[in-house]
């Protein structure tokens, strides 16, 4: 950007100040891109479809983020009520519905 803004600064002004000099004294100012650049706002307006790409990423964030909730709050009493099976030395989940863990055999 300030290369473009310091070739219509030289044309108009000379090479006496390089680019790296004149960022030393602070660069170009809007008023001087503006005159020696015109189309720099246009130029840098990608921050503009940065915006709009993390606007979008924080909506489909919010719309996966409901469904988890809701999972998550059918699931915690149930992993609660696992472990204090578990702490009162009961087979969690051994109920009608559990996993087998041992090969069935029929008698």
């Amino acid at each position: 950007m300030a290369d473009k803004a310091w070739a219509g600064y030289s044309a108009r002004y000379g090479r006496g100040q390089s680019v790296e000099q004149l960022a030393q004294r602070g660069g170009f100012g809007w008023c001087e891109m503006d005159t020696f650049f015109p189309g720099w706002r246009e130029a840098t307006d990608e921050w503009r479809k940065l915006r709009e790409d993390l606007a979008e990423a924080r909506a489909t964030i919010e719309r996966l983020r409901a469904p988890l909730e809701s999972i998550e709050e059918a699931l915690v009493p149930v992993v609660i009520e696992a472990l204090r099976q578990v702490l009162r030395g009961e087979r969690p989940f051994s109920g009608a519905c559990a996993p087998s863990t041992s090969s069935s055999s029929v008698s």
